[in-house]
């Protein structure tokens, strides 16, 4: 190795071990891999997303990374914004840092992801066996729990959620998710895909919004969960106390369980 090479590989393991500092091995799950069902966004939904990308595949990934670590922020407390990206060009698993400030636009956290990608696509073209002994990391993928593959045959295996991207000729967007058992519940994912794909279709809109300011759930979800869910209205004797009702049930049903605390419990008669 010359000394072009020494000093080109200072350079990466220096890059990597500030990125790295304090960082532990992410929990590595021996459990059963899941999947959603897949599904797909036509071309003609995604106009702004592909006029803002153009068909470059580094504004691709930096648009989708942006969206789904946004989302993982919101959704799960856990995560910390450490991510593994499948690399379009190369097949080298990234190790993008995203760090998430809820004060920015989305299109403030666009510009941050991207220089975060292109940063680390750089510091990805080194010997990555050579800097992974240098930094005690021989494989940056036990790093993340949660990752991301778009376009790319990059080996990246689930171990927590992984989300599948594929962008055909057509500029048509699929989605596959994977998940291990245990490590989320299945709802999470369900309401992370259903925003994805409300965000993506309306980033025109949504480009500009401040992060804390997206809500989760639509109008309509919103008013469903206020008015319908909430319905509990019911019919009671306006004339008669809490005690009044509680000495009619007694009468009632004496026999049946009131109260349970712990092993603990107590019929309408004990009470």
């Amino acid at each position: 190795m010359d000394n072009s090479d020494l000093k080109s590989t200072s350079l990466y393991t220096n890059y990597w071990k500030k990125k790295i500092v304090n960082r532990g091995r992410a929990l590595v799950l021996d459990k059963e891999q899941k999947c959603l069902a897949s599904f797909s966004i036509k071309a003609n939904e995604l106009h702004y997303f592909n006029k803002l990308t153009n068909k470059n595949k580094i504004a691709q990934h930096t648009v989708v990374t942006a969206i789904y670590t946004f989302l993982l922020n919101k959704l799960i407390l856990d995560f910390d914004g450490y991510l593994i990206a499948g690399s379009n060009d190369k097949n080298i698993p990234l190790l993008l840092s995203c760090q998430f400030d809820l004060k920015l636009s989305f299109k403030e956290y666009l510009q941050k992801i991207k220089v975060e990608i292109l940063e680390t696509i750089k510091y990805s073209d080194s010997n990555n066996e050579v800097v992974g002994k240098k930094i005690g990391i021989e494989d940056l993928r036990l790093l993340s729990n949660y990752s991301i593959n778009i376009n790319s045959s990059s080996d990246i295996n689930c171990n927590g959620i992984l989300v599948d991207l594929k962008i055909n000729e057509d500029q048509d967007l699929k989605i596959q998710v994977y998940y291990l058992e245990g490590f989320v519940d299945e709802i999470i994912l369900e309401l992370l895909i259903r925003n994805f794909n409300r965000f993506i279709v309306d980033l025109e809109n949504n480009i500009e919004v401040c992060l804390s300011e997206y809500a989760l759930v639509s109008e309509k979800e919103r008013l469903q969960l206020l008015v319908e869910f909430n319905d509990t209205k019911v019919d009671y004797p306006e004339d008669k106390t809490i005690i009044d009702l509680f000495e009619e049930q007694v009468r009632k049903t004496p026999n049946n369980v009131a109260v349970i605390f712990e092993n603990n419990k107590l019929t309408y008669q004990e009470l």
